[in-house]
């Protein structure tokens, strides 16, 4: 997992396809369209709005193989839960149309991570990850999120 933001990261460093991703991602804001965006046919970015209200209690975690998750708040606050997920039991197994398992987190394990306009993270398949949490103070936020999908292979 790499939490930085992108004023202080340089994609580059990470390859062409990366460098893509994040030059979409500066260009979007809270006021880009909900939906699939095409970057390239390694790269695309959903866009989302939902409540980030959910509780503190990260019991379930997700993980890719294809693709890493570049997960950027365009507007408001999340807190999104991260954990090496290595050794930890599968609870769904892999779907690959989706890309995406899910793993049984052992929560003293678990970091959390809060997300603002500004700051990035990337998951990578070793990264379990799980959002929608309430941030800190537990109060609801109304979010506008992007995430950026990457294709390893």
């Amino acid at each position: 997992m790499i939490a930085d933001s992108f004023t202080a990261f340089d994609p580059a460093v990470l390859g062409e396809d990366f460098a893509a991703a994040f030059a979409a991602l500066k260009s979007m804001n809270g006021e880009t369209s909900v939906g699939r965006h095409d970057v390239s046919d390694r790269v695309y970015v959903n866009v989302m709005e939902y409540d980030a209200s959910a509780p503190w209690e990260p019991a379930e975690l997700e993980a890719h193989r294809e693709y890493a998750d570049i997960q950027v708040v365009l507007a408001g606050k999340e807190a999104v839960a991260w954990a090496y997920n290595e050794g930890m039991p599968v609870t769904r197994e892999y779907d690959a149309e989706n890309d995406v398992l899910f793993q049984k987190a052992d929560p003293a394990a678990v970091s959390k991570l809060e997300l603002v306009p500004g700051q990035f993270a990337i998951f990578f398949p070793q990264d379990g990850h799980f959002g929608k949490f309430a941030p800190a103070g537990g109060a609801v936020s109304a979010i506008r999120k992007a995430v950026a999908k990457v294709k390893l292979k």
